[in-house]
């Protein structure tokens, strides 16, 4: 897993520069300081809410992993609605859990059980962050996809409000300057 998020970190440090610059070269100079205080507004509420949704499904399928494996291990068929039911009284139980009351249940295991334990631990972690991987890479494609939708030029607006707002322009023409004079 090292690799792929060191590849991920490389890639979104090298990026972010380029398509802030790229972003905001096609905004007016007088509209720049409103274009980059909603970008950098857009771009915290991305990075928490993509952090919410991503750690919310990590957790899910570390938890849902845990549950398979020591189903796997005890050689138990449970159904769909029981497993369910097990996955979510072990994430109430690992939110409500404390160091020490960690270290007591472990304590119970014989040194067999606390191994396999910790091999379905590393095994549901591994499957967790592979799957969350994949989906933070199907979303980046989907946007890649989705930004070829984007207009390829800056079009001109012929709104009255933009006018009103730009200062009136000296006369570039001498003649019409003799003709106010």
């Amino acid at each position: 897993m090292a690799i792929p998020m060191t590849l991920f970190g490389i890639g979104l440090g090298l990026m972010m520069g380029q398509l802030v610059n790229m972003t905001l070269s096609a905004v007016p100079a007088d509209k720049f300081s409103e274009a980059s205080g909603v970008m950098n507004a857009s771009g915290m509420l991305g990075f928490a809410l993509g952090t919410a949704v991503i750690g919310s499904f990590l957790l899910g399928r570390f938890y849902a992993g845990v549950v398979d494996g020591v189903l796997r291990a005890r050689d138990e068929t449970v159904t769909v609605a029981q497993r369910n039911e097990l996955v979510l009284a072990l994430e109430d139980a690992a939110e409500t859990a404390t160091e020490a009351t960690q270290q007591e249940f472990m304590a119970q295991l014989t040194p067999a059980e606390q191994q396999l334990l910790e091999g379905i631990f590393e095994a549901a972690m591994v499957n967790a962050q592979q799957t969350s991987l994949l989906l933070l890479t199907l979303f980046v494609l989907l946007t890649l996809a989705a930004s070829t939708l984007l207009p390829k030029e800056v079009q001109e607006t012929d709104d009255p409000l933009d006018q009103l707002e730009s200062p009136q322009e000296p006369p570039s023409d001498p003649s019409e300057t003799a003709i106010e004079e």
